[in-house]
């Protein structure tokens, strides 16, 4: 899953994760993902700091208060790269941060570990090569 308020990295996200071979859930709104994520259990969320209503690190920490919530990763995807972010990101207990602009091939790389860590694998229909 990811969420970002961004419709066009939406989209790129969307085509470019696809074509790695994920099912990729986009959503734009952090009020919508929090019940989506919920009844989905995506196997990992890539999440934006910076959107409206509510930031990444209180979506964050709202997800992560519920049972449900806590067993999915978190991957930051964010353009508030400061060090306060990173540092409460981590603190929350997010698996990784990335900055935007980000490299597409450091994305896959980091979404393969983190899900490597919990037993899951790259379809091997994947078009794009990792790493």
């Amino acid at each position: 899953m990811v969420i970002d308020d961004d419709e066009a990295l939406l989209e790129v996200l969307r085509l470019r994760l696809g074509e790695a071979g994920f099912e990729v859930i986009a959503i734009n709104h952090p009020t919508e993902a929090m019940s989506r994520v919920l009844t989905e259990r995506p196997d990992l969320i890539i999440l934006d700091i910076e959107m409206p209503y509510f930031n990444g690190l209180d979506f964050q920490e709202c997800l992560y208060s519920t049972e449900r919530g806590q067993q999915i990763p978190i991957i930051y995807l964010s353009g508030a790269d400061n060090f306060p972010n990173f540092e409460d990101s981590m603190k929350l207990g997010a698996e990784a941060f990335i900055s935007k602009p980000y490299d597409l091939a450091e994305l896959l790389e980091t979404i393969d570990q983190v899900l490597a860590r919990r037993g899951v694998r790259r379809p091997a229909n994947s078009k794009l090569a990792s790493g």
